[in-house]
């Protein structure tokens, strides 16, 4: 069984840089005068692949980009196993970290049911 090890408790320092980095992150901060001159230089140089007046061009990628099909690939899942069935449920309700070994039995599964599936074809 693994030895779990306490997490020290953060000083104030920690805390207010993490309040700070949250802040910035979620944009309740504007950027220090340092930070905007070093972004206007990274800017300067930076060209669009059309000119700024070109509205319509703009729209036109970003409407591409939110129409581009980025569904995720389902593969069925089927068993007749019943235990399978009920830890893989009980996996997904209780989360967690996996062990390497799991992993590298999962990777074998599903090579051996990727296999399986282009041997039917």
């Amino acid at each position: 069984m693994a030895k779990i090890i306490p997490k020290p408790e953060p000083t104030d320092e920690d805390v207010e840089q993490i309040l700070f980095d949250a802040m910035r992150m979620h944009g309740m901060l504007p950027p220090s005068v340092e930070e905007f001159a070093a972004l206007d230089a990274e800017l300067a140089s930076f060209e669009l692949p059309f000119g700024p007046t070109d509205l319509d061009e703009l729209l036109k990628r970003l409407d591409d980009d939110v129409n581009a099909d980025t569904s995720p690939t389902i593969l069925p899942f089927q068993s007749t196993d019943d235990t399978n069935v009920r830890n893989l449920a009980r996996a997904a309700r209780e989360g967690g970290t996996l062990t390497p070994e799991i992993e590298q039995k999962m990777s074998a599964d599903k090579s051996k049911y990727l296999q399986d599936e282009n041997n039917a074809r």
